[in-house]
């Protein structure tokens, strides 16, 4: 005599991670020890995604699910639906809610565009802001360089979870007398690829081409210990030797220029047409002075316009 309905022992849900179809096995068990029981899918609002084997109970998706395009009645990726266990003569149902979990399985993809860039030299900065988007939830983000010249740039700035970054020049690399590109064209090649941790984007290419600027002359500082008594008017202190990296030749292009009013120093050009000099003008010095020391500016500047300053300290004894 079957008098008892069968009853579940398995769970009322189950967490499944998309792109697979299996669920779990319904089970269920009945007193009347010689009762056959057959499974079915009976209900819920997403039954017609499912099927269950009607002898062992194994629930599956008929087609595997995706996380990101859900196919719930619901559109949240819980899916419902109500299994029914037979003996025959008596029937029960149990509603199963199956959660679909997100998978790292999308691409990343850079949205930024590839990039021919044009950049005055001695900027760290390329101006170009990285960016990337990924379909998967709460995917993070990171940019990887590839590329000939990829040891001359550093990421900078990262938003792994906006996907975004700057791309920028390791100091020292953008210097268009001192190129370090591979082949020093002054020409920078370099790859960027997006990983979100376990893909990687198809690579984008990206060139830096460098652009010279006139770059300021420099002339160090300097300190001279003289004795002021034996000092005479016309008295050199020091060759003025600025350098530029710029120049070609030599330093017929800077030009000199005392900012200091001093009236015991002066500029002068050498006779041999080699450069200039520091000299003195007056006689006994430190009484011109007025101190006995005393700190000449003087500039430096080439023909594009572009100067820097140095002090030079003169000690009178």
């Amino acid at each position: 005599m079957n008098e008892f309905s069968p009853m579940f022992s398995s769970g009322t849900s189950a967490d499944v991670p998309e792109n697979t179809t299996t669920v779990l096995t319904v089970e269920a068990n009945d007193k009347d020890g010689t009762a056959s029981i057959e499974y079915s899918v009976s209900g819920g609002a997403d039954r017609d995604l499912f099927q269950i084997d009607s002898d062992n109970g194994q629930l599956t998706f008929r087609a595997a699910p995706d996380y990101e395009n859900p196919g719930d009645m619901g559109t949240n990726n819980m899916y419902e639906v109500v299994v029914t266990a037979s003996d025959g003569e008596n029937d029960v149902t149990q509603a199963i809610t199956v959660t679909v979990m997100d998978v790292n399985d999308n691409v990343p993809t850079i949205t930024s565009s590839a990039a021919a860039i044009n950049l005055d030299e001695n900027i760290s900065y390329t101006g170009l802001l990285l960016e990337a988007s990924d379909a998967d939830d709460g995917s993070s983000i990171t940019f990887v360089i590839g590329g000939t010249d990829s040891d001359d740039f550093t990421i900078e700035s990262a938003n792994e979870s906006a996907g975004t970054a700057e791309l920028h020049f390791v100091d020292g690399s953008n210097n268009y007398e001192d190129p370090q590109d591979g082949n020093t064209d002054r020409t920078y090649n370099i790859t960027i690829t997006a990983n979100d941790g376990t893909n990687n984007s198809d690579p984008q290419n990206i060139t830096i081409t460098i652009a010279d600027v006139n770059d300021a002359p420099v002339l160090a500082d300097q300190t001279f210990n003289i004795v002021a008594a034996d000092s005479n008017t016309g008295d050199v202190i020091t060759q003025l030797n600025g350098t530029d990296q710029d120049a070609t030749d030599d330093d017929s292009s800077l030009t000199y220029e005392l900012r200091s009013r001093k009236n015991w120093v002066e500029i002068f050009r050498n006779m041999d047409d080699t450069g200039f000099g520091l000299r003195i003008k007056a006689d006994n010095p430190k009484d011109a002075g007025g101190k006995s020391f005393n700190d000449v500016v003087i500039r430096v500047m080439d023909d594009g316009g572009a100067f820097s300053e140095a002090t030079f300290t003169v000690n009178f004894n």
